[in-house]
């Protein structure tokens, strides 16, 4: 059993004690980085750029795509009168520079979550008020 705590900077809290290994024992977690917890559970980094998780889409991107969807809606049909259920097909260039990869975008969701969200247009002075 180790007299010293160990160099790891990662510490178990009291309430994490049930799900870590030989807590109640007085042991502590392996050090970072040792691999000791991926060879127990068989858990191995991932090798190649296909097991490597997508890249987050910021809020920026997703507007311009949204965007961008529209704007190929209005070009090709004149008008923005998206029915709700509505999906367009939009090309995006890919990270990895191949040819643009293809997304499906709820164009008519989004339009009608813009227009229900948009302010509402200021009010006008009634005409027949007199005062």
């Amino acid at each position: 059993m180790p007299t010293e705590p160990a160099s790891s900077p990662v510490r178990a809290r009291p309430s994490d004690a049930g799900s870590v290994p030989n807590a109640r024992a007085g042991t502590s977690s392996p050090p970072a980085g040792s691999g000791c917890w991926g060879r127990t559970l068989g858990v191995e980094p991932a090798d190649t750029a296909a097991e490597q998780p997508k890249p987050r889409t910021t809020h920026a991107d997703k507007w311009s795509l949204d965007l961008a969807a529209a704007t190929r809606y209005y070009e090709r049909d004149g008008h923005l009168q998206v029915p709700r259920e509505h999906i367009e097909t939009v090309g995006v260039p890919p990270a990895g520079g191949e040819g643009p990869e293809q997304r499906d975008v709820r164009l008519g969701t989004w339009i009608s979550n813009q227009r229900s969200r948009a302010p509402a247009p200021p009010r006008s002075p009634s005409r027949g008020s007199s005062s």
